[in-house]
């Protein structure tokens, strides 16, 4: 039997039954577990909704949730992996009759974690909006009682015209809560935007790896301080150790319109993706490439492409190859991988 679309009046219990998974959720995952959030309409006061908890949670590893799925599958819900969101998994309890449902990311999935949280808090702070939400929700539920798939597909364009406008309102404020530039204790992704101060030692820093002039780095690094911070290109990152107040650079990388090849028609292109040799294989570049693909995603972006003579690293990290192109004053070819961020 399909769901049965009810939207109902804000319930005060929302929150208790919220808590009481909370716990559920905590003990399986244990270390595991980065944040756990209560989202969706149930999460948002005087709001009209079906009657479901939407919990949304951030792992340091989506491998160790797998590892997990008898505990949940125990717990009496259905274990759907990504179920049409790349990167998710997606678990659902209550049979026809839906009553909660868990989306789980990795913490470094910037886009989907800030959407949901931004969504939230810009409904609790609108009530006109919240009134037209509901509105719509009560006239798609009579429209669409046993269709959940119209149902959700009718109230998407409102639903990411929200999404657009909350998360430039409230991308600051979460990314403070997700922490999403802390890779661990000590080591932080500096935006050198935000931190112009370390622009002359970052470009001397890509230089030092790339046998490129310092000046080169400096001039592109400029670019993108002086741009619209909604501009996809130049951006340009830093990864550095603030133990002590060190605040050595370990490792870098940046998103320019074309990394020295001759497909001119493929871009824009994450380069200098560099960490230095004693911080290796400590998933450092995973969360770099995935922190500033994250913020490329959320400015619109579908595809980013890389010039490499590597294959497997990114192979594992979602790039996918594409083609060989000439590399710029060379007779050389180096290969061009694609990742696409939808």
């Amino acid at each position: 039997m399909s769901q049965h679309i009810v939207v109902k009046e804000y319930n005060e219990e929302y929150n208790s039954l919220y808590k009481k998974e909370e716990k559920i959720i905590k003990n399986i995952l244990k270390d595991n577990l980065v944040n756990i959030f209560h989202i969706g309409s149930t999460s948002i006061k005087d709001i009209k909704a079906k009657p479901i908890i939407d919990i949304m949670v951030s792992v340091t590893s989506l491998k160790e949730v797998d590892l997990k799925k008898d505990e949940f599958i125990k717990g009496g819900y259905e274990y759907l992996g990504e179920f049409n969101i790349k990167g998710r998994r997606y678990l659902r309890k209550g049979g026809d009759e839906r009553t909660h449902q868990i989306h789980i990311f990795d913490k470094y999935d910037k886009y989907n974690l800030l959407r949901h949280l931004a969504f939230k808090y810009y409904l609790n702070d609108n009530k006109n909006i919240r009134d037209l939400y509901s509105s719509l929700k009560e006239e798609l539920a009579k429209k669409y009682p046993y269709d959940i798939e119209a149902y959700c597909d009718a109230k998407d364009e409102f639903v990411k015209n929200i999404e657009k406008e909350a998360i430039s309102i409230y991308k600051d404020k979460i990314d403070a809560i997700l922490s999403l530039n802390i890779i661990d204790q000590s080591l932080k992704i500096i935006s050198l935007k935000d931190k112009s101060s370390f622009k002359e030692i970052a470009s001397k820093y890509y230089s030092s790896k790339w046998g490129i002039p310092s000046s080169i780095y400096l001039e592109s690094i400029e670019e993108f301080i002086k741009n619209n911070e909604k501009s996809l290109y130049p951006r340009w990152y830093i990864v550095i150790n603030t133990k002590d107040n060190n605040n050595e650079i370990i490792g870098g990388i940046g998103v320019i319109k074309n990394d020295f090849h001759n497909r001119k028609d493929l871009f824009p292109n994450l380069c200098a993706i560099y960490i230095n040799e004693n911080y290796r294989n400590k998933g450092i570049a995973k969360n770099l490439i995935n922190y500033v693909c994250g913020e490329l995603k959320i400015l619109g972006l579908k595809k980013i492409y890389l010039l490499t003579d590597l294959s497997s690293f990114y192979e594992k990290n979602n790039f996918k190859f594409l083609s060989m192109a000439k590399n710029e004053n060379e007779e050389t070819y180096s290969k061009i991988y694609v990742r696409d961020l939808d």
